[in-house]
C-alpha cells in the first residue's frame, strides 16, 4: 500500500473532461435529488476520467454499525446488495485515519486487505481510494478499482480528490434538503391530524386507514418502497380536505351538486399539496387516485382496474372499510361482518377483487 501525497487546494486540471463532470453533477443534483443516482453518477465520471474498471462510494450506517455502497458504477447487483463488504469495512477505517488518498498496487499481496475476503466474487487486483472530508469530519470513501493492476497517475490522484470533495458536498446538501422536506411533511402531518382532531367523526381516520392498508400491502408481498410510500402517505391521503368547508364536510343531509364537486377535488388538491415533496414523488399517485373504482367509475380521471396505481387501489380498499365502521355525521357506523359483507358485494365495481381478497382474509383471522 502506498500514500499520497496530494494538495488540498490543486485545481481540477489535466482532464479535459473535468468541466463537463461539474457540469452533469450540478445538473443531477438540481434536476433530481435522488442521492443514489447522484453517487451514482460520480462513480461513472470517476470510472470514465481513470478508466478504472469500476467505481463505488461507499458510506457509513452509524445507526447499524456498517457500511454500505450509496453509488457504484460496473460493480455487479450482488456485490452492491449483499457484499462482500469486508475489504470497504477495512479500507474506511483506514481512510478515517490517514485522512489521504491510498493507492494499493496488489490487493491479493496487502497485509493490510488480503485477509478480508475481497477477491470473493469481485475480481479487481488494485484500487485508488480518497477520503470523503467536509469540515474535517470523515464521511464517506470514493474507490476505483482496477482488474488488471494499473498504475494511477497524479492526474487521476487529483481527479478522485477533486470528486471526493464533490461527493462531500453532495452528502452535506442530501442532509439538508431531506431535513427540510421531513420538517414540512411533519408540518402536513400535523395539519391533517389537527383537522381530525376538530371532528370527533374522522378522529384517528387517516391512522386506521394506513394501518389496514400496510397490512395488506405486506399480506401481499408488496416492495419495501411501496409500503414505505402507504407509510407516509396513507397518513395525508385526505390533506386535500383542509381546502373544503367543514360546512360541507361535516353536512347531515345530501351534497347539491356544486358540493359534491368540491368534495372530489379533495385527491387532486392533496396530491398539489405534496408535490414540493420529492422524496413522496412515487406517493403522490396514492394520494390522488385513492377514490378511483376498480369500474371506472371513480374520480378524479375515472381510471379503470390496473391503470390506477396498486397502491391507490389498497388504499380505496382500507379507506371503504375505516369510513363504514366509523361512526360519521351522515350515518351509522356497520359492525365488522356488515362492512366485509359490503367489501364482498363491490368486489370488481369499487374494489379491486384480489385486493379485497387478501385484505378480507386478513379481517376475519385478526
Amino acid at each position: 500500500m502506498n500514500k499520497i501525497r496530494y494538495s488540498s487546494g490543486r485545481k481540477f486540471s489535466g482532464i479535459a473532461q473535468g468541466w463537463s463532470a461539474f457540469y452533469k453533477i450540478g445538473k443531477a443534483i438540481t434536476s433530481n435529488f435522488n442521492l443514489e443516482e447522484i453517487l451514482s453518477l460520480i462513480a461513472k465520471i470517476a470510472c470514465g476520467a481513470t478508466k478504472s474498471d469500476a467505481a463505488s462510494i461507499i458510506l457509513v450506517d452509524a445507526f447499524r454499525n456498517n457500511v454500505y455502497i450509496g453509488g457504484s458504477f460496473g460493480l455487479n447487483k450482488g456485490i452492491i446488495l449483499d457484499g462482500p463488504l469486508d475489504f470497504e469495512k477495512a479500507l474506511l477505517q483506514r481512510l478515517a485515519s490517514l485522512k489521504k488518498p491510498i493507492f494499493i498496487k496488489d490487493i491479493k499481496n496487502s497485509s493490510l486487505f488480503n485477509q478480508n475476503g475481497f477477491l470473493n466474487g469481485k475480481g479487481f487486483t488494485s484500487a485508488l481510494c480518497a477520503p470523503v472530508i467536509f469540515n474535517k469530519r470523515f464521511l464517506a470513501a470514493v474507490v476505483l478499482y482496477s482488474i488488471e493492476g494499473r498504475l494511477y497517475t497524479k492526474e487521476h490522484i487529483e481527479v478522485v480528490s477533486a470528486l471526493s470533495y464533490q461527493v462531500a458536498l453532495v452528502l452535506q446538501n442530501h442532509h439538508l434538503y431531506t431535513n427540510t422536506h421531513l420538517n414540512y411533511f411533519n408540518t402536513i402531518k400535523a395539519l391533517v391530524l389537527a383537522m381530525e382532531a376538530r371532528d370527533t367523526y374522522t378522529k384517528g381516520h387517516s391512522e386506521r386507514v394506513t394501518e389496514y392498508a400496510l397490512a395488506i400491502a405486506n399480506n401481499m408481498g408488496l416492495h419495501a418502497n411501496q409500503v414505505q410510500m402507504i407509510k407516509y402517505c396513507g397518513t395525508l391521503h385526505d390533506v386535500g380536505k383542509i381546502a373544503i368547508s367543514d360546512t360541507i364536510l361535516n353536512k347531515k343531509g345530501p351534497l347539491s351538486g356544486s358540493e359534491r364537486l368540491q368534495i372530489q377535488r379533495h385527491p387532486v388538491e392533496g396530491a398539489a399539496v405534496l408535490s414540493p415533496l420529492t422524496f413522496l414523488r412515487d406517493g403522490i399517485p396514492l394520494v390522488k387516485y385513492h377514490h378511483e373504482r376498480f369500474d371506472g367509475t371513480g374520480y378524479p380521471e375515472g381510471l379503470k382496474g390496473d391503470k390506477i396505481p396498486i397502491t391507490a387501489r389498497i388504499l380505496t380498499c382500507a379507506d371503504a372499510y375505516d369510513a363504514m365502521t366509523s361512526e360519521r355525521a351522515y350515518k351509522h357506523r356497520l359492525t365488522k361482518q356488515q362492512a366485509i359483507k359490503e367489501l364482498r358485494l363491490n368486489m370488481g365495481s369499487q374494489f379491486d377483487p384480489h385486493i379485497t381478497d387478501v385484505f378480507i382474509k386478513g379481517l376475519e383471522t385478526s
